[in-house]
């Protein structure tokens, strides 16, 4: 057993070797050949394991204190229940009726197991195919709203708005220099956000829905990473397919419409939800990358948040969607004959 693995299970999942996967496989009855290959996570490692055979699976380990063992059970019982209503979802591999198993050699840390699924994870989506992406995304809101989370978070102001501020004002990785706009800028921004999402129906939702979580066959998609589901809006699940407020966002936006409202209700006041939602997703983001800093993938791969220049566009990204929400910019949503382009 290497040595650098570490005594918690923090730094047993920084140190994360090919030894302590292939354990971790192998106690399941599985026979793998050794072949290890890292896939692209930074929230939890990912691997694409080969077994005997040529059969291969994907095995994802996750981050210790980020969930709850009933938290990422939540998140398998949201998955097999879209499978049951045949919604294309890759599941987890069960064993002995459990889809969640401890690391090999480090208490407190978890594992879960995938087929490797065939698919194109081509970042867009597939020409005419947001008609189908909104039938298949309606279906996924009806199966996902026979049930609630019990434990799973919410997302809310509260949550995603203030407590993110309060990380990003308290970390050195924001300059100090803009420390006192950005409080300034949220404390107008948050209050409009909340009132915004006030009386809103909330449900399961996947929660990250951007395109690089649909893998696409010849003609439908596959929903993956079901890692940040959460109880929202399902307005969550639309708007992080829109990278951007340009014609072709414009565009795919109303396919998506004309896709699900054939299989479920679509009120035209959600597309009022999509700038809020953009904005707590932004502040999130910045307090994401704040507190996995000691992760050492994390200086690596987001040194832009080093950079005084990104914060400044982070902020003017806040700036711009204050001015939409109170009536001071164009709103693209709401008037898409202005769109502009956002990124």
């Amino acid at each position: 057993m290497s040595s650098t693995w570490g005594s918690g299970p923090t730094q047993f999942f920084y140190d994360l070797d090919h030894e302590a996967v292939l354990s971790s496989v192998e106690s399941l009855g599985f026979e793998p050949t050794g072949y290890v290959f890292a896939l692209n996570s930074y929230e939890n490692r990912v691997y694409e394991i080969e077994l005997e055979g040529g059969r291969k699976i994907v095995g994802k380990f996750y981050r210790p204190g980020r969930w709850t063992k009933g938290q990422i059970l939540e998140e398998h019982e949201l998955i097999f229940d879209l499978h049951q209503a045949e919604i294309p979802v890759s599941t987890p591999l069960s064993h002995n009726k459990k889809s969640l198993f401890p690391v090999s050699g480090c208490e407190g840390m978890y594992f879960c197991l995938y087929e490797k699924h065939k698919g194109r994870m081509t970042g867009e989506v597939p020409r005419d195919g947001g008609y189908t992406l909104g039938t298949w995304l309606a279906r996924l809101h009806n199966a996902a709203s026979s049930k609630t989370f019990k434990l799973r978070p919410s997302l809310d102001v509260a949550s995603y708005g203030y407590s993110a501020l309060d990380i990003i004002l308290e970390s050195d990785l924001c300059p100090e220099d803009l420390k006192p706009h950005y409080e300034s800028l949220c404390s107008e921004l948050l209050p409009i956000i909340e009132e915004k999402l006030s009386d809103q129906i909330n449900q399961r939702v996947h929660g990250d829905m951007h395109l690089g979580n649909i893998l696409w066959n010849d003609t439908d998609p596959l929903f993956v990473d079901f890692d940040d589901s959460l109880t929202a809006h399902p307005m969550q699940d639309f708007w992080l397919l829109l990278p951007g407020r340009d014609q072709w966002a414009q565009d795919l936006l109303k396919d998506l419409i004309a896709g699900y409202s054939e299989l479920r209700e679509w009120n035209p006041s959600w597309k009022t939800l999509i700038e809020p939602l953009r904005a707590l997703r932004l502040m999130h983001f910045q307090s994401w990358v704040i507190k996995r800093w000691e992760d050492p993938a994390f200086p690596k791969a987001f040194q832009g948040v080093l950079d005084f220049t990104q914060w400044k566009e982070h902020s003017s990204d806040l700036q711009e969607i204050l001015m939409i929400l109170k009536g001071l910019e164009h709103d693209p949503w709401q008037n898409p004959s202005g769109a502009k382009e956002y990124w």
